[in-house]
């Protein structure tokens, strides 16, 4: 099992259960697996293959959690990246981790105009919301099927690059495959005796690979 067979899990057995609350939005698993489907579809349209790394500075949405959704069944690599951060330490993240594509949310528009200027590397930068980027993201998903394209993936290929907050030096990207994440998942669901019919709310303001416990309930 990897992690996006949980998507086409939950969706399979509960359809028409709500799967993400964000703000005045609500979906159920039938209409994730949709608009994951379609983003997953459009990003590879734009060229991504699997194992590129498409990294996300943005503030929590529905949004972050369908594209960690997206490279989890596609086979991308997720670099979620701090908001706190400065433009200088943003540009050394992205470089170290050869990033492809970076998805800005709204309130990250200036940095991304920074980072454009400073990065040659990324191709693609895609706004979430309210943005001046070349790429929208609701169009590659309106403009996509929502069909699911298989894409071999397995337990041990990457899936995050989590940096360290840096306190000693530049910061360190901790590597996280499938299994890693997937049993992370499994052991807080487990522990929390935490079952589908569970709530759960992430506050945080960027994300690691704990939200994957929403998705295996």
């Amino acid at each position: 099992m990897v992690l996006g067979d949980i998507l086409r899990r939950n969706a399979t057995i509960y359809p028409k259960e709500e799967s993400l609350v964000f703000e005045d939005q609500r979906f159920t698993w039938a209409q994730t697996r949709q608009r994951v489907n379609a983003l997953s579809n459009g990003i590879m349209k734009l060229g991504i293959k699997k194992g590129d790394r498409i990294a996300i500075l943005s503030d929590n949405s529905h949004r972050y959690l369908e594209i960690f959704l997206a490279a989890a069944q596609s086979g991308f690599v997720i670099v979620p990246l701090n908001t706190m951060f400065k433009t200088e330490e943003l540009t050394h993240l992205l470089e170290n981790a050869d990033v492809t594509a970076l998805f800005c949310g709204r309130n990250q528009v200036n940095q991304k105009n920074a980072l454009m200027n400073e990065l040659t590397g990324i191709k693609f930068f895609i706004g979430m919301e309210d943005h001046d980027c070349p790429y929208d993201y609701e169009h590659l998903i309106r403009s996509s099927p929502s069909g699911y394209t298989a894409v071999d993936v397995s337990p041990e290929d990457v899936f995050s690059i989590a940096y360290t907050s840096g306190t000693t030096g530049n910061p360190k990207g901790a590597v996280l495959t499938h299994r890693n994440c997937l049993t992370a998942a499994v052991i807080h669901c487990l522990d929390w005796r935490i079952s589908h019919a569970d709530n759960y709310l992430f506050p945080g303001r960027h994300v690691g690979d704990i939200p994957m416990i929403i998705f295996f309930a």
